[in-house]
This record gives structure tokens, sequence and C-alpha cells, in this order.
């Protein structure tokens, strides 16, 4: 592979004496010797900030080193048989119009940045991470817990009702005139007014849920109406 490799790159020098094409050329198939692909680019374009080389874009007109680095390019691809001369003429227009459309991209014949890039596709560069130091961790202590506010018991809270007798008027009134008529006990109006009717309901209440039937509502005569 190597002798046909070399004489293959003696019959590509006879097509142009450009001293610049024979040297791209030699480089190229050098590495293709090798094993390391095709490996274009030149003095001529030398890299940007970021490390990649920046070439200009060419069209029909254009002269230079950079065209003779696209023509001979091209022509080890099998796109251009013309002379390396450093002049977009036609020719070379044509040859990368027929490159264009093979690489998927508009057959303009401008070899702007995308052109570029397919004729001198980027190598990726892979790179091994370093392996981080493992840190031993360390414990991570238990949260204490936090004690339960201890809650007191509380008697539940008594409710303040007032002894209401005959003759007594008011809202508490009104109030015990409500219950005992919910509970069957009051059927008269509710006017707020402890009259012989109220008195009589009273009595009943307590009546039935053995309570001195005094016709006072005290505390156990309320609790036994308000159950």
């Amino acid at each position: 592979m190597q002798q046909n490799t070399i004489n293959n790159w003696q019959k590509i020098v006879k097509f142009g004496s450009h001293s610049l094409y024979s040297h791209i050329v030699g480089l190229s198939l050098a590495a293709l010797i090798i094993g390391t692909g095709i490996s274009f680019g030149s003095a001529s374009t030398p890299p940007d900030s970021s490390g990649a080389i920046s070439r200009p874009t060419l069209k029909l007109g254009s002269k230079g080193t950079a065209v003779s680095e696209l023509q001979a390019a091209l022509k080890l691809l099998g796109y251009y048989d013309g002379e390396v001369d450093g002049i977009y003429g036609k020719t070379t227009a044509q040859s990368v119009s027929k490159f264009q459309q093979a690489a998927g991209l508009t057959p303009d014949g401008i070899a702007g940045e995308s052109t570029w890039k397919r004729l001198f596709p980027a190598t990726p560069t892979v790179s091994t991470p370093k392996p981080t130091p493992s840190s031993t961790p360390k414990p991570t202590p238990s949260p204490t817990p936090t004690p339960e506010p201890q809650v007191e018991a509380t008697s539940a809270p008594t409710i303040d009702l007032p002894t209401l007798r005959l003759g007594m008027r008011g809202a508490a009134v009104s109030g015990l005139q409500q219950r005992l008529k919910a509970l069957g006990f009051f059927s008269a109006k509710i006017d707020g007014v402890f009259g012989s009717k109220t008195e009589i309901a009273v009595k009943a209440v307590q009546k039935k849920f053995k309570i001195k039937p005094d016709g006072i509502v005290g505390k156990s005569t309320w609790e036994a109406i308000l159950r």
C-alpha cells in the first residue's frame, strides 16, 4: 500500500510544479502512509484565537495561497483536474460546485466556511477526565429531636349561666324560652319575660329530669335543658 501511495504522489506532483501544491500533497500522502488521514493546512492559514484554522471565503477572481490550498485539496479528492496556480477561475469554481453538491451543500461555487469545514473536517479531541480523588465522607450527625411541648390538661371552660326566675327579663330569658320551645315545653310567644307560662314550662322540664320543680332555672336545670 505504501508503494502505491508513493506512486500516486509522484503522479500528482506531475500535475503541477507549484511548490506549495507539492508540499501540501506530499504532507497529505505522508499522513496517509502512516495512517493518520488527510491533514491539510499551511502557514498561509494561521489558527485563530480558539486554535481552529481560519480560512478566507474564496470566489471567482480570488488569488493567493489559500486558493492553491483549495485547488490542491479538490485535486486530491478528484474534483479538480486543472493546474494549481492560486487563481480562482471558472474551472476552480465549477470544481467547488461539484464538491458542494456531493457534500450536500448549496452548489454556489463559493468556498465559504461550510465548504472549508467539509473539505477539512475538524478532528474531535477526546480528553480523558482526571479522576477526582475520593474523600471519605464525614458522618452526618443525627439531628437532636426537639422535645414536644407539654400541654397541660385544662378543664373544660364553664359557662356562667345566670339563674333565672319569675319576674326576670332580658336576652337570657328569651334564650331560655327558645330552648324550652325547641324541647316542646313552651308554646307561648318568646318575649324575654319570665312569666307564669315560662315558669310552668321550667317546672315541667325539672320534673322530667328529676330536678326539684321549683321553677327556678339554676345550674342543674340549665344542664338538663342544654343537653
